[in-house]
């Protein structure tokens, strides 16, 4: 499975111990990180306990998102000569990429 997948937390709520164990098994191979929740009640005492960490980890991956494709459109444009690194530093600066 993706690589990016190892990196991101799953949160499994299911009722059904033989079930949970089965899916349990398959999704570690394959994330970071599996928290298993009983029923509904106690998945979202446990999402919601996590909001802020997950927002944490959202707005990091965005930050280097951000500056990755920031680096990728400089190295481009300033090899066309159609825009010189001030004026695309300043287009950038401007762009909000959560907006989009």
């Amino acid at each position: 499975m993706s690589r990016i997948l190892k990196n991101l937390t799953v949160l499994l709520v299911e009722n059904n111990s033989d079930s949970k164990k089965i899916i349990y098994d398959i999704l570690i191979d394959n994330f970071e990180k599996v928290i298993t929740a009983q029923n509904g009640d106690e998945g979202l005492k446990k999402f919601y306990s996590r909001v802020d960490e997950i927002k944490k980890v959202r707005e990091t991956r965005y930050q280097k998102f951000e500056k990755e494709l920031k680096e990728k459109l400089m190295k481009e444009l300033s090899l066309k000569d159609e825009l010189n690194k001030e004026d695309l530093r300043r287009i950038l600066n401007n762009l909000d990429l959560k907006k989009i």
